[in-house]
């Protein structure tokens, strides 16, 4: 099995502020009338928080061959941390959910991240400091969600004023419902939200994801994914967002 067992995960990379300081506030939690939660689906072992839709999902990246093609064609890094990063392709019992098993450390990105929406390692403060906030990893949160943060960062690029986390969080609340979880989305706050949503849906994204391997990589001098020894966002999906 490619993956360790949730609890591993969630100790590694949950619980304590990663980075630099992380703007205080509240994260606003959609709440709606939901029906009593279920009992564990059947599924992998130790992971019976995360929705057997998502667990039954397998990467279609499968080869280096595949990865390195995408690499080719797409920003992926930038080229002054290239030394660090490595595409990896997922094994067949592997899932986007699992946390680190092996060496070296990863973690999981969705294709669209960079086909579509202009992500580029390493994550911006701000990309950081949402994960941290709502702690999640980058691939627990939607592509759309993800386009609502560049578009953000973009807007206030142009009109020259600081990329706020607190002002980001006053137009949008994190939507999770009951448990087991799946990927989690954010929308409009009852003050509504500043963008529309990504006209892609997205449809088949949930097996099109790929690991980016840290390669010598040593937490305590790093400061490109780690600060201070430890990661600057959740590495590996966790139990409990927010």
């Amino acid at each position: 099995m490619a993956g360790g067992s949730g609890a591993g995960s969630s100790a590694s990379a949950g619980g304590k502020a990663r980075g630099k300081a992380v703007a205080t506030g509240r994260v606003i939690v959609e709440k709606k009338d939901l029906p009593p939660p279920r009992g564990p689906e059947p599924g992998v072992p130790g992971y019976d928080w995360v929705k057997r839709e998502v667990v039954e999902v397998q990467s279609i990246f499968r080869s280096f061959l595949e990865v390195n093609a995408f690499q080719r064609t797409h920003r992926v890094c930038d080229s002054s941390i290239s030394h660090m990063v490595r595409l990896e392709p997922c094994q067949a019992d592997e899932g986007v959910y699992m946390g680190r098993s092996t060496d070296p450390p990863h973690f999981y990105v969705y294709q669209c991240f960079f086909r579509d929406l202009g992500v580029c390692l390493r994550f911006t403060q701000f990309e950081c400091d949402f994960l941290n906030f709502i702690n999640s990893a980058p691939c627990q949160l939607h592509p759309n969600s993800w386009g609502f943060l560049r578009a953000f960062q973009v807007l206030c690029t142009v009109l020259g004023i600081e990329v706020s986390l607190r002002v980001f969080l006053h137009f949008y609340q994190l939507k999770m419902g009951a448990p087991p979880y799946g990927i989690l989305s954010l929308s409009g706050s009852r003050d509504g939200g500043l963008f529309t949503p990504y006209s892609q849906s997205y449809k088949n994204l949930k097996s099109v994801f790929f690991r980016v391997a840290l390669v010598g990589v040593d937490p305590l001098k790093d400061e490109v994914f780690y600060f201070g020894g430890s990661p600057r966002f959740p590495f590996y999906w966790c139990p409990k967002a927010v």
